[in-house]
């Protein structure tokens, strides 16, 4: 069954550190993590920062990929596991959202800490730590999301059950507006990505 979202939250890559952290310093106080699970591939910005905030530099991954396509849901299916005893382990990844991809990680890693930086309330009973909630109709916005890949897979693509053509609706409410008093127009920030230099323009 595909969401239906209403709400628009984007982050910024400054506050996604900035949250990353804030999760670091609440998992300060507790036992002593002998490494980290970086969650594919939303978990990785924010495990990178978390192992530097508690200084752990054993990180692996477990690999997992689903997608929504118009009314069909996606399985969740495992490209890597991690094997061996989890325990004192700390999974990381950025958001729990309806919990399916989290009850899959925790079969796998069941003594594992389970951390997010957001959390939505259907999947907030499946991890342990988590810094901001928000309500289950938000659609959040990552900086990674905020334009098209460089490079597209031949699979049909959404963004959380919505096509990529979308994402110029969502972007919009958020282009900046000039100030007044600059001969009353408007300037947008661009979504696209920037042009790759060729060897010309790179020896003007």
């Amino acid at each position: 069954m595909n969401q239906t979202y209403t709400k628009t939250y984007p982050i910024s890559w400054d506050q996604l550190h900035r949250d990353s952290r804030a999760l670091a310093w609440r998992l300060l106080d507790m036992n002593f993590f002998r490494g980290i699970v970086a969650v594919t591939r939303g978990g990785m910005v924010p495990a990178a920062i978390v192992a530097r905030e508690l200084d752990i530099h054993m990180v692996d991954t477990v690999c997992v990929t689903s997608y929504d396509w118009q009314d069909q849901q996606g399985e969740i299916q495992i490209l890597k596991p991690m094997s061996g005893d989890d325990e004192g382990w700390l999974i990381i990844d950025d958001l729990v959202d309806t919990g399916r991809t989290a009850e899959v990680v925790r079969e796998l890693l069941p003594k594992a800490h389970f951390a997010t930086v957001y959390a939505k309330p259907a999947g907030k009973p499946m991890v342990d730590t988590f810094i901001t909630e928000v309500s289950q109709d938000t659609w959040i916005l990552f900086p990674w999301d905020s334009a098209p890949p460089a490079r597209t897979s031949s699979r049909p693509e959404t963004v959380c059950c919505m096509p990529r053509p979308t994402w110029s609706r969502l972007i919009a409410p958020f282009r900046r507006i000039s100030p007044r008093g600059t001969s009353g127009s408007s300037t947008t920030v661009s979504t696209s990505s920037p042009p790759i230099p060729t060897a010309a323009t790179a020896s003007a």
